[in-house]
């Protein structure tokens, strides 16, 4: 039975996968973003190589690339002897999410449900995902290195003997996917807490948590504010919060659909009017500040609402 489940899986992950080697063949971009924001780390590693690397580390604030130089240097290895062969070991890199969510679902919910797996995979029909993976970009890796700090976390919560291992294993990934994208920083307080809460979380837990946290932290931090290379300044500046968070809720939304389409009625039964209240609220704040001014990207259904209707209707 196991086996014949196991076969099932594959097949499933197999399809899905090769999907993806066929967007790469035909230089799939559904979401809209992915060869603009691939041309320009492209760029960056021109310019971050055209003196040394140590040059361009350091001063990397110069370079017009609100990324991580940390993404831009692996990058540069990763496509350096064959671009094409380069995105598809990305692929290969992106695809493995599948694997560690469903795995971390399997903790969850205690079940080998085919179910679960087919949703895991979920992750490869979004035309964001889809887009920077067959582009290289630091969301697809980021995003699968935050999925094993939630593994682990679970893995700490939920096994009977509570490791130590765990939290090492929970801080060090989540610190890579944040030296990929900052703002799974904030991620660490959430797991604190989680941790915190638990109740075999005794102080010498406590004390590992912290200090690897500070260790790990400190060379961005050393980076940033010391040095001064600050390479997200620009973003910062022109930051809109509420389309930033609208376009994130937005990603989040999609990638619970089939499980929102699956509990629609419990959904329904549950909606009151303080939910009401709340919708209605959020709805006036977009309507009248939202405001997304690139040409590419903004995810699958900003896009359709822009191939439809042609302005933000489906975002409001």
């Amino acid at each position: 039975m196991k086996s014949t489940n196991f076969l099932k899986q594959s097949l499933i992950f197999i399809i899905f996968l090769v999907s993806l080697i066929f967007g790469l063949y035909i230089n799939e971009n559904l979401s809209g973003g992915g060869i603009y924001d691939y041309n320009i780390h492209k760029r960056t590693i021109d310019d971050l190589f055209s003196k040394d690397l140590i040059y361009g580390f350091f001063n990397y604030d110069k370079l017009s690339n609100t990324h991580s130089p940390i993404f831009i240097i692996l990058l540069s290895f990763i496509i350096s002897n064959n671009e094409f062969l380069g995105r598809f070991i990305y692929i290969l890199i992106s695809s493995s999410v599948v694997i560690i969510f469903y795995k971390s679902l399997k903790l969850k919910y205690k079940t080998n449900s085919l179910y679960l797996f087919l949703l895991s995979n979920f992750f490869l029909l979004s035309p964001y995902y889809r887009a920077y993976s067959i582009w290289p970009g630091d969301e697809t890796l980021s995003l699968t290195l935050f999925c094993f700090s939630i593994y682990f976390c679970l893995k700490f919560i939920l096994s009977s003997k509570k490791k130590i291992i765990y939290i090492f294993f929970n801080v060090i990934t989540l610190a890579a996917a944040s030296y990929l994208r900052p703002i799974y920083c904030i991620f660490s307080i959430f797991f604190f807490f989680i941790f915190f809460l638990n109740n075999n979380f005794d102080l010498k837990k406590f004390y590992l948590y912290l200090i690897l946290n500070l260790l790990l932290a400190f060379p961005a931090y050393y980076y940033v504010f010391i040095l001064e290379v600050v390479f997200f300044s620009r973003y910062l500046e022109t930051i809109n919060f509420v389309t930033t968070i609208t376009l994130v809720y937005l990603t989040i939304f999609f990638y619970l659909t089939p499980i929102i389409l699956l509990d629609f009625k419990n959904i329904i039964y549950r909606f009151n009017f303080l939910n009401f209240l709340l919708t209605v609220s959020i709805y006036i704040v977009v309507l009248f500040f939202f405001n997304y001014e690139h040409t590419a990207g903004g995810g699958f259904y900003y896009r359709i609402s822009k191939f439809l209707f042609n302005n933000d209707l489906f975002l409001i």
